[in-house]
């Protein structure tokens, strides 16, 4: 049905799991949507997104690519390096981005609706078994003493 007309209300949630488009091109992300809003949490938000071979010869790319190394203006609304780099969360509002530009992860503002969107999708992973839940700020444990009680364990990351 969602196909046809909206849902009702902002209590439908749609949820995305992604992890590498090729076997060396690991990068794993997980999303949730409600009418309104969609957040996207990058797992590993400090590496470069990778570009697979068929994406890299193609003409769109070839074009991006060699307009950047000249310096000269892309017919495009990111740098490659915002392309690359991505930051851990993007939060858009479909209603008034429909093409996802304008990331609101980190506004203020939007803060409220970040959070409910973190939480509903922390508890898809959690009901979905999502091995990625606890990255990229720690490691998830559920063998030997965690065994029936799985625990996201620190990696220290704030610490460093």
């Amino acid at each position: 049905p969602i196909l046809d007309k909206e849902p009702p209300s902002d209590s439908t949630m749609v949820y995305g799991s992604h992890n590498f488009h090729e076997v060396t091109m690991t990068y794993p992300m997980r999303a949730a949507r409600n009418n309104r809003y969609k957040l996207i949490h990058n797992l590993n938000y400090n590496l470069p997104f990778p570009i697979d071979q068929d994406f890299y010869v193609s003409w769109t790319f070839q074009d991006i690519l060699n307009r950047t190394i000249s310096k000269t203006a892309l017919p495009w609304y990111k740098s490659l390096k915002n392309y690359y780099y991505r930051p851990e969360f993007e939060l858009f509002d479909l209603k008034t981005d429909s093409y996802e530009r304008i990331n609101l992860a980190y506004r203020k503002d939007f803060m409220k609706i970040r959070t409910e969107l973190q939480e509903q999708l922390w508890k898809w992973q959690v009901a979905t078994n999502d091995p990625w839940r606890c990255a990229p700020n720690g490691v998830l444990e559920d063998k030997g003493d965690f065994e029936g009680n799985p625990s996201c364990l620190t990696l220290a990351h704030d610490e460093m």
